[in-house]
């Protein structure tokens, strides 16, 4: 009848003609389906008992004939209009939703099963960092994975490794897997400062992919590009204060600190890509290398200016991350005794082996350890050494500290300065 009625009106209103009668297209038969409807099963997925009485009626009400009674279970068939009911919980589904779910009672106790994610947390983490280098004025570059392989071979420093070699029909100049970060953070440096830009921090999350005879290697890299100031232009500061390596240690540290990775060891760093530059790492596992880009690499994109790059072994940061969660402590309740020394040492002694030769030495009361001063003047020191001038801070938790303990102390220092780093106590 819905059918006949509109064509009624298109032959009475609009001029049509009817061209033949109603046909039914239908090539394969639909049967009903049948389900076995557990009374358990029903009882076990709504948190209810209901009545198998109930049940019965809901089910018929619904247009759904019952075709077996059982003990247990009712076998029921489902009519044509309810295609969309074809599993047994489907049902549980209808009968719940005729009762109401508003009457269904909520449960004193509940039972969640908890799915214990991956720790650390890589991506996470990865959000934590770029919203830390965002906020310290950092833009996220996002590069291609693709790369050309005629600059790896115009560029020594950048030869290290294997290319690994791809045939691209779309585009012949992208014929290699990236094996560095490096190349592509360059051409965006160069995209910034034609444009006059020349102010640029950027920070990328990327693999680089890698070829050593048969084997494949893939490395997941976080790299730290800077140059040009180091403030943005103010009127409050005078004069223009360039970025140095300084700078970027000050972003390296911050980026440790995040991940509460502490205690690694410095020296320098071996990489051709760098003019100087540093290399942390914990045991045989390289952290990161940062400094500034060789003038190689600088001739080879045609900058004639300073570029401060940090490369980030991320799978050696994640290996690093302490286990054990961080943990919150109240505030002192004692004040903080501070004493200072000046050390002087071998120019070639770098302050972090001074602050962990403190904290081995004195680990019950000792806070923090700074350096904020160093002097060097042949005249007075003497040709090769330097003056670092440090101060320590003790407390202990419970009580205030008495001047002979701290003293004691410093003199425990100053005996471990002496015999291991040679230091001299300047008065």
């Amino acid at each position: 009848y819905a059918l006949q009625r509109p064509a009624l009106l298109i032959t009475q209103l609009a001029g049509g003609e009817v061209a033949s009668p109603v046909m039914d297209h239908y090539p394969v038969k639909i049967h009903p389906a049948k389900i076995q409807l557990r009374y358990e099963r029903v009882k076990a997925l709504s948190g209810v008992a209901f009545a198998r009485e109930e049940i019965r009626h809901i089910i018929e009400a619904l247009g759904m004939p019952i075709l077996e009674e059982q003990p247990d279970h009712l076998l029921v068939q489902i009519p044509g209009n309810k295609s969309d009911v074809t599993r047994e919980v489907d049902v549980i589904e209808e009968i719940l939703r005729v009762y109401g779910y508003d009457r269904i009672p909520e449960p004193g106790r509940m039972q969640v099963t908890v799915n214990p994610g991956v720790r650390p947390d890589p991506v996470f983490l990865r959000e934590q960092i770029a919203a830390m280098l965002s906020a310290r004025g950092y833009g996220e570059a996002m590069n291609l994975s693709l790369d050309g392989s005629g600059r790896y071979e115009k560029i020594p420093s950048l030869q290290e490794a294997g290319l690994v070699r791809i045939h691209n029909t779309a585009n012949v100049h992208l014929d290699s897997m990236r094996a560095d970060m490096i190349p592509n953070l360059m051409d965006s440096i160069v995209r910034n400062l034609n444009r006059q830009q020349p102010d640029v921090r950027l920070f990328e999350f990327g693999k680089t992919y890698r070829k050593t005879g048969d084997a494949f290697e893939e490395s997941r890299r976080l790299v730290l590009v800077i140059t040009g100031r180091r403030e943005p232009e103010s009127w409050l500061a005078a004069g223009r204060v360039e970025a140095d390596g300084f700078t970027l240690k000050a972003d390296v540290q911050a980026v440790l600190r995040l991940l509460r990775i502490q205690g690694w060891q410095e020296q320098d760093a071996k990489d051709d890509r760098l003019a100087i530059g540093l290399s942390w790492g914990r045991g045989p596992k390289t952290l990161v290398r940062f400094g500034a880009l060789s003038n190689e690499i600088l001739d080879a994109w045609d900058i004639d200016r300073p570029v401060w790059i940090a490369d980030f072994d991320w799978d050696a940061l994640l290996q690093a991350i302490p286990g054990k969660d961080m943990e919150a402590a109240s505030l002192l309740r004692f004040p903080v005794v501070r004493r200072d020394l000046a050390l002087v040492v071998d120019h070639a002694v770098p302050y972090a082996d001074i602050e962990a030769l403190a904290r081995k030495t004195e680990k019950k009361w000792l806070l923090r350890v700074d350096l904020f001063d160093v002097f060097q003047s042949e005249e007075h020191l003497g040709p090769g050494k330097k003056s670092c001038a440090v101060a320590f801070r003790f407390a202990d938790p419970g009580r205030t500290l008495t001047d002979g303990e701290v003293d004691g102390v410093m003199d425990r220092l100053i005996e471990a300065y002496s015999s291991r780093l040679g230091a001299v106590i300047r008065r």
